[in-house]
């Protein structure tokens, strides 16, 4: 049995013998070569992780090629124009790395070090060669004058040559040292930086330690700096830098075959409440309400039909920045003339809902007319704070309108509790005329019982109804049971109540309602404020909402729970999601990358049983569960199971080198020969 430090030894070896070669994931073997190259040679270094998947996601080569436009354009320093100095400048890096770092018959010089350097960064401001000196491998150092705002304002690169004939490989100071740069085969830091001092001077000698030319060294112990290598991860991570994503994400609402004109936003209000379902999972349903109508978003659709289309991008960040997820829906819909004339003149709200988890987030909503191409952005920092399950709480008060509530038995709809839909006019304040009846929803959550206190029989409700100050009306009060028969197993009872308005006059108000529940628990209180307004003022508002699939769910609370570090508890959300949708690749692949992370080996092995296996499968998840599979002693299931992959699916060179490494520390040379060579004929094969 491989023990679990062997394991690793042995893992880490296959990923430095293979970290160079292109992994190219399933979706990549539906792509035509000219799509394959785009994305694996043309932009690998400047496209983020996120815009690749959404890429690998799509369906046809219209969608490509859409996607490929709206690319450059969000990086287009003059939004619109026909001449983007981005891309021309990219594809002149790409072709000068091609022609002076690789080789010219397979245009692999993307592929090297230097090539990846020179096309993320451009050109160097000095290069400084150290060639044929004595004890020392050939060397180069690159100055640059940092340009993007996520890296430093001035910084050096080294590359040396680990042997005759080797290309050119970027230099660590901690990862590799200064020994490395010296050709006396000793692992001496302090013996190499004599000789670097002697040969090279003190500039080489400062930056075999460091990269910021600035930055002190310790001269005594020679330890090199650890700001260094980060360094070098921003670098080669730089398109997944929050700053670059920021900017990518602002201008990602110009994606579309025609680009978007980003307009400055109306004023708007962001009305959000948080519901628990029947398995204690959250979900927010949020209202982005225009303060005023907007006749434009009312107007002849691409079908020729009158209605109105919009796109909703939500974007969820944490505290530190980091995206989270993000979540696409269209809101469109055909209107007859005098619906069309009365969305006119009325404000629009756009609706939405986000699996979500109690905690602090910014949320970002970009809001695109397709009518019109216009696009604007609203973003809030937005609080998450549900009571513990052990404690009777009451969500915030919504004013619904029409329609009447309707059944939404999948509750996948905004603002759906407990199966019912209501839409929403406002939530924790609200404006109405004089006189109409004011219809308020809200759900209560029930502690569990105990044989010592057991669950009450009902929810006493309490509610008091007041002018705020300087008005005459009088405070009203009233009370009302609510049985609590109707409970769900998850603790939750949907209740509601609508109030009459006819005496009151114009001003501002308050609604306060009071649950209690068994004697000896605290009750709850939920308040709305009212602006009561003349009669003769309008409905201003009429609202939209999209479709949302139902098995990310959890997949989406998994990755919040991961964007915060919480890596057990995104595990159970994934495995959570795996066992609802036992087909969904997605909640597999996350779960996979979470148990590994944890080292989980027994549960990660366990996932070789799941049917997706049967077919083709991600090869870094096969891979990873193969490996837990021989590290608990099944070495031929893991064999078995990437064999069975080869059979379903394109070899890739991830797949064979893995093979081969299984094969060869389980004594069979010759299989473990025979896919190494396929894995390099690969890699090494042009598309």
């Amino acid at each position: 049995m491989i023990t679990r430090s062997r394991l690793t030894g042995l893992f880490l070896v296959f990923v430095v013998l293979f970290a160079a070669l292109p992994l190219r994931a399933d979706p990549l073997r539906s792509l035509s070569p000219f799509f394959r190259h785009w994305v694996e040679e043309e932009v690998p270094y400047i496209i983020s992780t996120d815009e690749r998947k959404s890429y690998l996601a799509l369906h046809n080569d219209l969608e490509r090629d859409n996607f490929i436009n709206a690319f450059w354009e969000s990086r287009n320093p003059t939004p619109g124009a026909s001449y983007n100095n981005y891309k021309e400048e990219h594809y002149r890096r790409l072709a000068y790395a091609n022609e002076k770092f690789g080789s010219a018959r397979y245009q692999d010089g993307w592929r090297t070090d230097m090539g990846r350097m020179y096309i993320t960064l451009g050109a160097p401001r000095m290069i400084t060669p150290y060639h044929l000196t004595a004890n020392v491998r050939d060397l180069e150092l690159w100055f640059y004058q940092g340009e993007s705002p996520a890296l430093p304002v001035f910084f050096n690169l080294v590359f040396f040559r680990p042997g005759a004939g080797e290309d050119y490989k970027l230099y660590s100071p901690r990862n590799d040292g200064p020994y490395r740069l010296v050709t006396t085969g000793q692992q001496d830091n302090k013996s190499a930086m004599r000789i670097i001092g002697q040969q090279l001077g003190p500039e080489m000698q400062h930056a075999a330690l460091s990269l910021y030319p600035g930055e002190p060294v310790d001269l005594d112990t020679f330890q090199p700096s650890l700001d260094s290598d980060i360094l070098l991860t921003k670098i080669r991570n730089l398109a997944d830098q929050p700053i670059e994503r920021e900017r990518i994400l602002r201008a990602r609402i110009r994606e579309a075959t025609t680009s978007s004109v980003i307009v400055p936003g109306p004023p708007r209000e962001l009305f959000t409440t948080v519901y628990r379902d029947d398995r204690d999972r959250l979900t927010l349903s949020y209202l982005l309400r225009n303060r005023d109508p907007n006749p434009a978003l009312v107007g002849k659709r691409k079908d020729g039909s009158l209605g109105y289309s919009v796109n909703l991008r939500s974007t969820l960040f944490n505290t530190e920045g980091k995206l989270v997820y993000e979540q696409l829906s269209t809101l469109e819909g055909q209107l007859s003339e005098p619906q069309a004339t009365s969305a006119r003149s009325r404000c629009f709200g756009a609706e939405d809902r986000l699996p979500i988890l109690p905690g602090q987030y910014q949320l970002e909503i970009a809001v695109r007319n397709n009518l019109t191409q216009e696009a604007s952005l609203f973003r809030q920092a937005l609080t998450v704070t549900v009571p513990p399950v052990t404690q009777l709480s009451i969500s915030p008060l919504e004013v619904y309108g029409q329609p009447s509530p309707v059944h939404d038995a999948s509750n996948l709809l905004p603002f759906t509790i407990s199966g019912l839909r209501f839409a929403p006019r406002s939530i924790g304040s609200a404006s109405i005329r004089q006189g109409e009846r004011l219809p308020l929803v809200f759900q209560i959550h029930l502690p569990p019982g105990t044989a010592a206190a057991p669950r009450p029989a009902s929810i006493h409700l309490h509610y008091l109804f007041g002018q705020i100050a300087g008005g005459t009306s009088a405070s009203t009060e009233s009370d009302e049971e609510v049985s609590a028969d109707s409970v769900d197993p998850g603790g939750n009872v949907l209740t509601g109540h609508t109030l009459e308005t006819i005496d009151l006059l114009p001003g501002s108000y308050r609604v306060v309602v009071r649950a209690s529940g068994a004697a000896g628990t605290p009750p709850a209180s939920s308040i709305l404020q009212l602006r009561v307004v003349p009669s003769d003022s309008g409905n201003n508002l009429w609202t939209a909402f999209g479709p949302q699939l139902p098995h990310v769910d959890d997949v989406k609370r998994g990755t919040i729970a991961e964007a915060n570090g919480k890596w057990d508890e995104a595990a159970n959300w994934y495995s959570a999601s795996l066992r609802e949708f036992p087909s969904d690749s997605r909640s597999l692949r996350q779960l996979i990358q979470a148990l590994s992370h944890l080292d989980r080996t027994e549960q990660l092995a366990a996932l070789e049983q799941q049917d997706q296996f049967s077919k083709a499968t991600e090869p870094e998840s096969a891979i990873l569960v193969a490996n837990a599979l021989e590290a608990t002693g099944r070495s031929p299931r893991a064999i078995s199971l990437l064999e069975s992959q080869l059979n379903v699916q394109a070899p890739t060179p991830s797949l064979l080198g893995a093979l081969a490494a299984l094969y060869e520390r389980n004594g069979n040379d010759s299989r473990a020969r025979e896919y190494r060579e396929r894995a390099h004929a690969l890699a090494s094969k042009p598309n």
